[in-house]
């Protein structure tokens, strides 16, 4: 995984929340708010690894949702059989998770066009920008 972190003048790419269209869809933008509402940092699982007592196998599950970019969405149930009726052991050290946070982000009052209230939007945040933003 490579992270990137952009700095500068983004153009026509620089919006508000109600400058926000399918046009944008595919492309880098700077959205420009107020934050109005954090929620708590939750964990997701991304895989999870299951031991079998009576066979001494390890089985992994990867776990999709629609913030993913990859796959299709998966059942977030934990498996608690193998395939063979065997009762599975979830190892929590060598599950996989990503911290995830929501947001919800507001357009300026004073920039939202006079007798209109603003427009807010939410986002999810991952990794390093969990808990990085403050009401």
């Amino acid at each position: 995984t490579i992270y990137v972190a952009l700095d500068g003048h983004f153009g026509a790419n620089h919006v508000t929340p109600r400058g926000l269209s399918a046009s944008l869809l595919g492309q880098v933008i700077c959205l420009e708010g107020i934050t109005t509402k954090c929620y708590e940092v939750k964990a997701k699982v991304l895989e999870s690894v299951h031991y079998t007592p009576a066979t001494g196998k390890q089985v992994k599950r990867a776990y999709t949702d629609l913030g993913s970019l990859s796959g299709k969405r998966t059942t977030s149930t934990y498996p608690t059989t193998d395939a063979d009726g065997n009762a599975l052991v979830t190892e929590f050290g060598l599950s996989e998770y990503q911290d995830h946070q929501q947001i919800t982000l507001q357009e300026m009052p004073e920039r939202a066009p006079a007798g209109q209230l603003p427009r807010s939007i939410d986002i999810l945040l991952y990794n390093s920008l969990v808990d990085s933003v403050k009401v």
